[in-house]
């Protein structure tokens, strides 16, 4: 249980309008990107239901992908900190 309260927050709500995030972020609730990309299945790790592989891809304003995260396991994900610092990695790569 402690791990799952230092990767998600204690509050979710947010204000209308107003997110926490310095980049869009996709919400896939019809399935339509994760079936495209191979990460909805109903067979994985040995489980037979139906589920996304979580992943995470940072796309530049040039529509280049930057950056791809595919997890082993549903619990496999980068800590939030990590992806933040992507970003930066990512502009500071342009500026030399």
């Amino acid at each position: 249980m402690e791990r799952y309260r230092q990767i998600f927050p204690k509050d979710l709500s947010l204000k209308s309008g107003h997110t926490d995030h310095p980049f869009p972020i996709l919400i896939d609730a019809k399935r339509t990107v994760s079936s495209g990309l191979g990460l909805f299945t109903t067979n994985w790790s040995g489980s037979q239901v139906e589920q996304k592989i979580p992943a995470v891809y940072l796309i530049d304003a040039q529509n280049l992908l930057r950056f791809k995260y595919v997890s082993q396991n549903t619990l496999d994900r980068p800590k939030y900190d990590y992806l933040l610092k992507i970003p930066e990695i990512i502009n500071a790569d342009k500026l030399e």
